[in-house]
């Protein structure tokens, strides 16, 4: 076999089996620190954004200043709390009226007296598990488990990377998701190698960026960096010259960078913040997030409303066709891995999709029957 390629550490029921999709709920998305929103929005009291943190709803408040993430569902009769991805009011379901303080607790219960009679041990009793939350730079970060490292811990040396980006991206111009016809490791594998960038993207990132990358490993993080072609640079300085935008100089060129298990950051030239993460929804649907900022000046504030608002509208209409051009390839390998019991073939450019892969079965390689019986399946095929 020729050295530079690998045989996938999953096989191809890991895309499907819906055994495996708990366990990696329970084990991945449950344990590990999750990007929730960005700091600014949750500026003013009453502040909420809303995550789902596997197969829980998770909504983070700024009650009075201090930031606390709340299990989003009321004890009272199970009703979601907050449906929206953000928003400002108080913490309160909408059914029946129980609202709840920074501790989880229900404060107010209409007619307590009459249909409850709680006292406060029993509100406390009735209060909404609590996770927790932490914030490097403008992320936001919430974790369902009760213990294990802290962020900047869990982030290592890529914390650095959202403390430069706090000082840089302060606009945000678009905010959008897209569900996905695959499992949710196909749409990250997806983001993870340029491999396909010739073939499924020639109109757009091909015309932008040169096709090898030098990759890193921060285990179980990783980075690339592409070069950008002379064409585009010298687009990007001319829109950088008319909208008076100061890019951050320490990226001279597209980096990316993936934060276990589903962060996903992209940065243009320093000029262009592109934040996705990819959200399971079921053993074969998932949910993709993404935002977009552009650095911010003073000058800026100054510049032509008009060239801006063509800037705004260009990125945003590349980045929509640069999801249609993926929205394909990720269900075509959904389909295939329900006819595959073959591992897939992954080559020199796709060494971050092993990296992210063997740290998917490190949290969750174990247990459900439909599990081990698809990992059985699976080496028999091997051994053939």
């Amino acid at each position: 076999m020729n050295p530079l390629a690998n045989a996938s550490p999953v096989s191809p029921a890991a895309y499907w089996d819906p055994g495996r999709h708990r366990a990696e709920l329970e084990r991945i998305f449950r344990r590990h620190w999750l990007f929730a929103g960005f700091a600014g929005q949750l500026r003013k009291p009453n502040d909420f954004i809303t995550v789902q943190a596997g197969d829980r709803s998770v909504v983070v408040c700024n009650f009075n200043g201090r930031l606390r993430a709340l299990h989003n569902v009321c004890s009272h009769r199970h009703a979601i709390l907050k449906d929206e991805p953000c928003g400002n009011g108080p913490l309160r379901c909408r059914y029946h009226g129980w609202t709840y303080d920074e501790e989880g607790r229900p404060s107010g219960i209409p007619a307590n007296r009459e249909n409850f009679a709680f006292e406060d041990r029993d509100k406390q009793r009735w209060g909404l598990e609590r996770y927790d939350v932490e914030q490097v730079g403008e992320f936001v970060f919430v974790r369902v488990a009760s213990s294990g490292p802290s962020l900047r811990e869990h982030l290592g040396p890529l914390a650095k990377l959202f403390e430069t980006l706090q000082q840089t991206f302060s606009m945000p111009f678009e905010e959008g998701a897209r569900d996905w016809a695959c499992n949710w490791k196909i749409g990250v594998e997806n983001t993870l190698e340029s491999y396909h960038v010739a073939f499924a993207h020639q109109e757009t990132l091909a015309a932008v960026l040169d096709s090898q990358g030098r990759m890193a490993f921060q285990a179980p993080h990783s980075s690339v960096c592409h070069k950008m072609l002379p064409e585009s640079v010298a687009w990007w300085n001319d829109a950088l010259r008319r909208s008076r935008l100061v890019r951050c100089e320490a990226y001279d060129d597209y980096h990316h960078f993936f934060i276990y298990p589903n962060l996903c950051i992209g940065l243009t030239y320093g000029a262009l913040s592109s934040v996705q993460t990819f959200e399971p929804l079921t053993s074969c649907t998932s949910r993709l997030k993404y935002r977009l900022l552009l650095p911010s000046s003073d000058a800026a504030e100054q510049s032509p409303p008009a060239f801006r608002r063509v800037l705004c509208d260009y990125l945003r209409e590349f980045n929509e066709k640069v999801l249609e051009e993926d929205g394909g390839p990720v269900q075509w390998c959904q389909e295939g891995c329900r006819e595959m019991r073959r591992a897939a073939c992954l080559g020199a450019s796709e060494a971050r999709i092993s990296a992210f892969l063997n740290a998917v079965v490190s949290d969750a390689s174990c247990d459900p029957a439909g599990e081990k019986r698809g990992d059985d399946e699976w080496k028999k095929a091997q051994a053939c």
